[in-house]
């Protein structure tokens, strides 16, 4: 079966397409490994039958986020946007390649049972945390050291800052996950943290010292989702 072919999914891990050869303009979709099988539940932006995976990423490098293609059946489905969550469908012969120029997520991934999606992409707290939603995932909430840790190392890209899901907007002082409600477990705060302003009210943690700050909500940096 192709899934266990050693050498064709290192052939199948990376596709490079020349969009203009006259400006050298490439794009680069990578295969996530860990969807195998698996396909999305939300409805795909075109559905076209292609005869080879390099045909799928041309139909999808206008635009694109994503594609599913089918090894077995040949089927292309495009996606206009692309996340880890809600890959529930299984079906054999399924493969997804996710285009690295042009994505939310620069870094996926999964821990435990949950799935996250690393953004380099710049919001407010409240703008990351609709980001998320859209994606049918939330702000993260980190419930161990341990947990802390793999996503530390997962953060590559990006603002210094990275937005998560604590706050205390609408109690002051007091501080819980966003989405859950509820106070955390485990916390990882720097010297002087939590301060207690009434226009900081929004958790990060710092690329530089892997800490938690509380800043003004209002701030831009870049987000992790947890689904």
């Amino acid at each position: 079966m192709w899934l266990d072919d050693d050498r064709l999914q290192l052939l199948l891990k990376f596709v490079i397409i020349t969009v203009k050869p006259e400006t050298s303009l490439s794009q680069y979709f990578q295969a996530k490994l860990e969807f195998d099988n698996s396909l999305a539940e939300r409805t795909p932006a075109a559905n076209v039958s292609s005869e080879s995976i390099l045909r799928c990423a041309i139909f999808c490098e206008k635009g694109c986020e994503c594609f599913s293609f089918n090894l077995i059946t040949g089927v292309c489905l495009l996606y206009d946007s692309c996340y880890p969550f809600g890959m529930t469908v299984n079906e054999t012969g399924w493969r997804l390649f996710v285009n690295l120029s042009n994505q939310t997520c620069y870094e996926w991934g999964s821990y435990g049972e949950h799935r996250y999606c690393f953004s380099s992409r710049l919001n407010e707290w409240e703008g990351a945390k609709n980001a998320c939603n859209m994606m049918n995932a939330y702000l993260v909430e980190i419930e161990s050291r341990e947990e802390h840790d793999w996503i530390k190392s997962k953060v590559t890209e990006g603002s210094s800052r990275q937005w998560i899901g604590l706050t205390d907007e609408t109690s002051e002082g007091k501080f819980y996950w966003e989405h859950s409600r509820s106070a955390p477990n485990f916390t990882f705060w720097a010297s002087g943290e939590p301060f207690e302003g009434e226009t900081d009210n929004c958790g990060v943690i710092k690329r530089s010292t892997d800490r938690w700050f509380i800043l003004s909500c209002t701030k831009t940096y870049s987000f992790i989702c947890e689904g």
